[in-house]
């Protein structure tokens, strides 16, 4: 895991991105999407987004793990799908993710 957070001799980061996701990203497509747009997204990396997008509460769930009830009437593929949810009011605070 240490190869993706290596830095550089002048102390920058040799893969770009906040998370293992996209560090990897960078790493495996070379900075340059081409052709469909492709990336490696895992929770800390889709986390980030939705921090970012001003989603104060992001939860890791398990399959059929949820606030809601009735969850396995839309949560029945468990290794095809995932789920978000807005929890509460949209907020602008800049996360640190």
């Amino acid at each position: 895991m240490t190869f993706f957070f290596q830095k550089l001799p002048d102390g920058r980061e040799r893969f770009d991105g906040v998370t293992l996701g996209d560090k990897f990203a960078a790493w495996f497509y070379g900075y340059v999407a081409v052709g469909p747009c492709r990336y490696f997204y895992d929770y800390d990396s889709l986390a980030c987004l939705f921090k970012t997008a001003g989603f104060s509460v992001v939860e890791r769930k398990e399959y059929r793990q949820s606030r809601l009830d009735h969850i396995e009437l839309i949560d029945n593929r468990p290794d095809q799908m995932f789920f978000w949810r807005r929890l509460n009011e949209y907020s602008w605070q800049t996360p640190v993710c």
